[in-house]
């Protein structure tokens, strides 16, 4: 028999992706204002029902998440890779904003924004 490290539990990896999925559609219908500009009575019943539905597998993607990690060892160089993962994007992102969105005038403002 296998050992348990090396086992792919489909199953639960599956519902972690339609978990990714549902917080997506979350984050639709709040964010976007999906539910807050309905008009309809009927529509905005469904849009209701739907995000009672979805907000579940917020809990039981971190629930599934911490299965997973709690089955692994934990590695100090996958912390400072996470850590530098972070880094990079925020820098990245930053510089999108100055160039693209803000313009040259406002970096000040978004060097403020980044390091608060």
């Amino acid at each position: 028999m296998k050992d348990s490290k090396f086992v792919r539990k489909s199953n639960f990896e599956l519902l972690r992706i339609v978990s990714m999925f549902m917080i997506i559609l979350t984050h639709i219908l709040t964010h976007g204002q999906v539910i807050d500009n309905t008009n309809n009575g009927i529509l905005s019943i469904f849009f209701d029902f739907l995000f009672c539905i979805v907000i579940v597998h917020v809990n039981s993607f971190v629930l599934l998440t911490g299965y997973f990690l709690g089955q692994s060892n934990f590695k100090m160089s996958r912390l400072i890779q996470n850590i530098d993962m972070v880094w990079f994007y925020r820098v990245v992102i930053l510089i999108f904003l100055v160039v693209i969105i803000f313009g040259i005038l406002r970096v000040l403002k978004c060097l403020r924004m980044f390091f608060l």
